[in-house]
Parts: structure tokens; C-alpha cells; sequence
């Protein structure tokens, strides 16, 4: 907590390609989040309600 504080946590780089044999979740997690990101007006067009964050929980 106290190396939050201080601005010294580190974030780990992580790419969908090393979550490995976690496909389902992976697509899941693209559907939910990037998807709203690069298509916006799609989204828009259909009323289509995009996320305002996620909550990721558990370790890396």
C-alpha cells in the first residue's frame, strides 16, 4: 500500500497472448471491453449500452 502511495507500483506487462488456454474468458473480456472501444458508433447506431469500466479481481 505505502509503494502505491508513493508512485511506485509496478504494472506488469501482460498481453491477451499470455493469458493462455483462457480463450473463452479471453474473447469474453474482448467483447465487454474492446469492442465498445473500437466500434463506438456501432454501439451507438443498435443502443447498444457500452461499460463505463470492469473490475478486474484476482492475481495476474
Amino acid at each position: 500500500p505505502s509503494s502505491k502511495r508513493e508512485g511506485f507500483a509496478t504494472v506488469p506487462d501482460v498481453t491477451f497472448d499470455d493469458i493462455g488456454a483462457l480463450k473463452d474468458v479471453r474473447e469474453e473480456l474482448s467483447m465487454a471491453i474492446l469492442a465498445s472501444i473500437r466500434h463506438p458508433t456501432l454501439y451507438d447506431r443498435f443502443g447498444f449500452v457500452r461499460s463505463p469500466g470492469v473490475l478486474l479481481v484476482g492475481p495476474p
